[in-house]
């Protein structure tokens, strides 16, 4: 996550194959992106994607409208056929 110009914040959500993994089948994941300040808005992305052996992936990106002392919480989740292979999270306050 990075500031962008103005009052924009550049979120991005990426997935990497621990070493010796190998997938032959595809991969899905979803991206939601909260922001909480003075009003609240909320994103969802969600795609498919087969990962590299050893390469980290992007999977989404997204802009976000924020202003310091907003809040943005980010759950980026992974799954297989079978279920959620790994979910993580991350938030923190917006600063100047």
């Amino acid at each position: 996550m990075h500031a962008d110009d103005g009052d924009w914040v550049v979120v991005a959500g990426f997935a990497s194959p621990e070493s010796g993994a190998t997938f032959t089948e595809s991969l899905s994941y979803t991206l939601d992106v909260t922001r909480v300040g003075r009003s609240r808005s909320t994103s969802h992305q969600s795609g498919r994607f087969v990962p590299a052996p050893g390469q980290s992936t992007t999977l989404a990106t997204s802009r976000v409208s924020a202003s310091p002392g907003d809040e943005i919480e980010l759950i980026l989740t992974v799954s297989s056929a079978a279920g959620v292979l790994d979910v993580a999270r991350f938030r923190t306050a917006v600063t100047p």
